[in-house]
C-alpha cells in the first residue's frame, strides 16, 4: 500500500498542492540569488529587473495563500503565524528589488551597486527563513501522511519508522544549526558588511541602554530613543535574536531583549 494511500483524496489533493507550491517558491529564491550574483559581473536590464520585483511579490502572496491553507488543513495556529512573518520578510525585500530597479532606471550607479549589496545580503536570510518555514510545513506533512499507517502497525514497526524519522530529523536539524552558527559568525566578525543601518542603530541603542543599568530592554525603550516606529524595531530585534546577537524572554508578557555578553564588536 503506497503512503499516500493512508489519507483521504481531498487532504492528498491539499498537501500535494502545498508541497509542489512551497518547493517551487525555493526553487524561484534559489533562481533570484543566482541572477543576482549574474548581475554583480554583468550589466542588468529592466526585465531582469522587473522579473525580480515580481518574483518576490508573487512570493508574499504564495506565502501567505500556503500559511493559510495549511494553518487550517493541520489546524496549526503557529504555522499561519510563521508564514505571516515569512510574508513580511519577503515584503520587504521586495521593496528592496523595487528600490534596486529604481536605481538603474535613474541611471544613478551609487544607488544601483548600494541595492544591489543590500539585496544579496537579503538572500542569505530570505533562503534562511524560508528553509525554516518548509521544516515547519513538512514536519505537519509527516505527521498527517503516516498517522493512520502507525495507528495500523505493530508496536515494533512504529518504534522503527519513529527511529528512522528521529534520525532523519536530528540530521536537518544540526544542518540547520551549523547554517545558523556560519550565518551568526560572519554578523559577528562583520557586521558592518552584514548588518542594515536599523540593525546597527538598534543594537546600538541596546547597548546604551544597558550602560545605562537597564538589563533587559523592551522595544519601547529603544522607540524612545530612535526615530524607528514600533513595528520595524519589533522585526529588527526579533531578527538579531533569531541570529543569535540578542537573548530574549517574556517578561509581564511582553518580550524583552539582552544583547549577548559573549560579543564584543563595534556597530558603528
Amino acid at each position: 500500500m503506497r503512503i499516500m494511500d493512508n489519507i483521504g483524496d481531498a487532504q492528498k489533493k491539499e498537501i500535494d498542492y502545498l508541497h509542489e507550491t512551497i518547493y517551487g517558491l525555493k526553487k524561484e529564491i534559489l533562481h533570484i540569488a543566482e541572477t543576482l550574483q549574474y548581475l554583480d559581473q554583468h550589466p542588468p536590464d529592466p526585465e531582469t529587473l522587473g522579473r525580480i520585483v515580481l518574483a518576490f511579490s508573487q512570493g508574499v502572496f504564495t506565502v501567505e495563500d500556503v500559511g493559510k491553507r495549511a494553518g487550517a488543513l493541520f489546524a496549526n495556529k503557529a504555522l499561519y503565524k510563521d508564514s505571516s512573518e515569512l510574508a513580511k520578510f519577503l515584503h520587504q525585500t521586495a521593496l528592496k528589488a523595487e528600490a534596486l530597479k529604481e536605481a538603474y532606471l535613474a541611471k544613478d550607479k551609487a544607488a544601483y551597486a548600494k541595492y544591489l549589496s543590500s539585496l544579496k545580503r537579503t538572500m542569505a536570510s530570505a533562503e534562511y527563513v524560508l528553509s525554516l518555514f518548509i521544516g515547519e510545513l513538512s514536519s505537519e506533512i509527516t505527521s498527517a501522511v503516516f498517522a493512520p499507517e502507525i495507528q495500523a502497525k505493530k508496536a515494533g514497526d512504529v518504534i522503527a519508522r519513529i527511529d528512522e524519522l528521529s534520525l532523519a530529523v536530528e540530521r536537518l536539524a544540526t544542518r540547520l544549526g551549523v547554517c545558523e552558527q556560519r550565518l551568526s559568525l560572519v554578523i559577528q566578525k562583520h557586521p558592518e558588511d552584514v548588518l542594515e543601518q536599523d540593525e546597527a542603530v538598534v543594537l546600538k541603542a541596546i547597548q546604551q541602554l544597558h550602560d545605562e543599568n537597564v538589563a533587559w530592554v523592551e522595544p519601547r525603550f529603544i522607540e524612545k530613543a530612535l526615530s524607528l516606529p514600533r513595528d520595524r524595531i519589533e522585526q529588527v530585534v526579533d531578527g538579531l535574536a533569531r541570529f543569535g546577537l540578542l537573548e530574549t524572554k517574556m517578561r509581564g508578557g511582553t518580550k524583552v531583549f539582552k544583547y549577548g555578553e559573549q560579543h564584543d564588536f563595534n556597530t558603528n
